[in-house]
């Protein structure tokens, strides 16, 4: 804040975030109909490749999911991190 400040700026106008909350809703209401008609993502969605790998990714885990308390519902084979472990009691 003092930083901003000094340049005259103002640090709380955060104007990338709010994009990053619009870009959000648009994807989750595509993941959304995506999932409701059965349907993975497809380059006709408007995302790179990669954006669509990783969005049907996480929709293929979310129907794969077979316990009851979802702590890790993103598949854990694109979660470079130890924390990301299946529970015991599948």
């Amino acid at each position: 804040a003092v930083q901003g400040f000094v340049w005259g700026l103002n640090s709380f106008d955060q104007w990338g975030v709010e994009l990053g909350k619009v870009l959000a809703s648009q994807i989750r209401k595509q993941m959304n109909e995506a999932r409701t008609k059965g349907r993975l993502m497809s380059s006709q969605d408007g995302h790179n490749a990669s954006t669509t790998y990783l969005l049907n990714k996480y929709l293929s885990g979310k129907a794969q999911l077979k316990y009851a308390d979802a702590k890790d519902v993103f598949p854990c084979d694109i979660i470079a991190s130890e924390d990301c472990k299946v529970p015991s009691d599948i």
